[in-house]
């Protein structure tokens, strides 16, 4: 075919190597592997293996580049591209575009994500989006393969189909206990920051978002510490708690300024839950986070995922396919949860506020709490009930205080100086008795 020499080359950048090694046969401007060289009216001309800036470089002095996926540009372009538009900064495209590519770039003002390309903006009206980069086929997926084990499950009496599901499900534990290298790693960084003042976040959409913030709405009540500490964030705000919103884990910038809004800084954790490990929404957030030099872990059940490659430590625990295909509130969902626990419980194992296996730091704010924290005194002290549920009266229902009263005889203001010593740490506070 001839190739037509144009004035002017329109391209529209994603987030795959600036355009390249994304499926073939895309109608332009979405057909990036072997891309085209086109007229205005997107009429493919000719079809070369080279990414879109490198290659319209040597047909036109001009390249016109719209944003289609605002995360290839860092930080710089979530921040400036929130409203309106922005200039690209050839220093975040990714190194798939030589030098020559980059300062060929000329971009046009035009909102990343605009009204005219919004991918949202064709469903509502009915149009099939299956080619566009963000809904490339799903079929690939780990977690969405059909299970051959359950494919006669709508057959089954419940027991039989109970029996599967429980088979299935023993397979969740030797797929994080695989992971448990990583985990640690992550349970160190995120100790940390907790002993630099930072903070732990948790960013998911849907049940993945929804386990995040579970995970962190546990921790005030069973560590006794400020809600803040530990954080979930998910894509849609707290109606998505109840209720599905889960369209809102296609928007990158949103994720992005979901975390600045928290306050996040470069001294905090963030932690991206999601189990095909390519949420936009979660990518958006980690992207910002480490724009911000902050430490990152993502929590993905597919093999070498978008989240698993942008993210400090990657947590992968490969569960399979679900007994319902794609429904990955079961397997996944349950996987998720046990990697928040150890991130979770390991952390704050670490910051002394467990003494051999109680719960310390417990709040006792209600009835049932106020007998388990006596239980708790009771043991760690070795003395009875009674002398449990007094020793705590006397030390303003601070377990730790309690304890330390206890198993030292020192006074309540004695008790309080020795564990502030030790950092609140039990164990050292009577390591040091003497």
């Amino acid at each position: 075919m001839e190739a037509v020499e144009p004035d002017e080359i329109r391209i529209f950048v994603d987030d795959k190597q600036a355009g390249g090694n994304l499926q073939r046969n895309r109608p332009f401007p979405f057909c990036h592997e072997r891309l085209t060289r086109a007229d205005d009216a997107g009429i493919g001309v000719a079809v070369r293996d080279e990414p879109p800036v490198e290659l319209a470089a040597k047909f036109a002095a001009t390249v016109v580049s719209y944003v289609v996926e605002p995360r290839t540009f860092g930080m710089k372009a979530l921040r400036q591209g929130r409203i309106a538009t922005y200039d690209i900064d050839k220093d975040f495209l990714t190194p798939g575009v030589s030098e020559r590519g980059k300062q060929a770039l000329k971009q046009v003002p035009r909102t990343a994500f605009d009204e005219e390309n919004s991918i949202h903006g064709r469903i509502a009206a009915g149009e099939d989006v299956s080619h566009y980069p963000e809904y490339s086929v799903l079929e690939d997926l780990l977690t969405e393969q059909s299970n051959p084990v359950s494919a006669g499950i709508d057959g089954m009496t419940p027991a039989e189909a109970l029996r599967i599901i429980n088979a299935e499900d023993r397979k969740v534990a030797e797929a994080v206990q695989k992971e448990i290298p990583a985990i640690a790693r992550a349970v160190e960084s995120i100790v940390e920051a907790f002993r630099r003042g930072g903070r732990l976040f948790y960013i998911g959409a849907g049940t993945s978002g929804r386990l995040g913030v579970l995970d962190a709405a546990e921790c005030p009540p069973t560590f006794g510490i400020p809600p803040e500490m530990v954080q979930g964030i998910i894509a849609g705000g707290e109606p998505a708690l109840a209720g599905p919103t889960e369209a809102s884990e296609d928007d990158a910038v949103a994720g992005a300024l979901d975390l600045e809004a928290r306050g996040f800084t470069a001294t905090d954790v963030l932690v991206g839950v999601t189990a095909s490990g390519r949420t936009p929404y979660v990518l958006g957030a980690v992207a910002a986070a480490r724009a911000m030099g902050a430490v990152t872990a993502g929590i993905s059940c597919t093999p070498d995922s978008e989240l698993a490659r942008a993210v400090d430590i990657a947590i992968t625990p490969l569960t399979g396919p679900e007994v319902l295909a794609g429904s990955t509130r079961m397997k996944a969902g349950t996987a998720q949860k046990l990697v928040l626990n150890m991130l979770s419980t390991g952390a704050f194992l670490r910051m002394g506020y467990v003494y051999g296996n109680l719960m310390i730091n417990l709040q006792p704010a209600n009835a049932k709490l106020a007998d388990r924290a006596a239980r708790i005194v009771a043991q760690a002290a070795n003395v009875s009930y009674e002398q449990a549920r007094d020793s705590l009266v006397a030390a303003g229902n601070n377990i730790r205080v309690a304890i330390v009263m206890l198993k030292t005889g020192a006074a309540r203001h004695e008790a309080e100086n020795k564990l502030e010593a030790a950092g609140g740490n039990v164990a050292r506070a009577l390591a040091d008795r003497e």
